[in-house]
């Protein structure tokens, strides 16, 4: 079975690091920014939903840059689903220990429940991504297994 993924990542090496950890059947297109993520979100549906939750506004183009960075960037891509009642699993992917949230500072290992509850969204879980220990491989694959 073919499990249609978007991967929101705006990291080049953090974004292929993603995919190779992801199993055969995973069919990813990828958004680098809130905004091709937003459009992503809208245009097509998903099966699941692999979001960092910092990205730039726009998307990096050649002699131009990439919009202001946005620390909340993924909890626009969470309201765009929530306001077009997109039912899809979401995996918060980040190098940070937390998440803000309406100003508010939440533990990664809390962003998943806090999302959920305050986006009525299907948010499965969190992983903690760190470039120098491959570690999150095997904290995404068991957040994978609940999808």
């Amino acid at each position: 079975m073919i499990v249609k993924s978007l991967l929101v990542e705006d990291d080049e090496y953090k974004a292929d690091s993603l995919q190779e950890a992801m199993p055969r059947n995973y069919q990813i297109r990828i958004a680098r920014s809130v905004s091709s993520a937003v459009r992503a979100v809208v245009e097509d549906i998903f099966d699941v939903v692999f979001l960092d939750m910092a990205l730039p506004t726009f998307e990096k183009n050649a002699g131009s840059g990439s919009g202001s960075s946005q620390p909340q960037g993924g909890v626009e891509v969470l309201r765009a689903l929530k306001f077009i009642n997109k039912k899809t699993k979401i995996i918060i992917v980040s190098q940070y220990s937390g998440v803000e949230v309406d100003n508010d500072f939440v533990q990664l290992r809390d962003s998943a429940r806090v999302l959920s509850e305050k986006y009525s969204l299907d948010v499965v879980g969190a992983v903690a991504y760190d470039f120098e220990d491959d570690g999150w491989r095997i904290d995404l694959s068991e957040v994978m297994e609940r999808i």
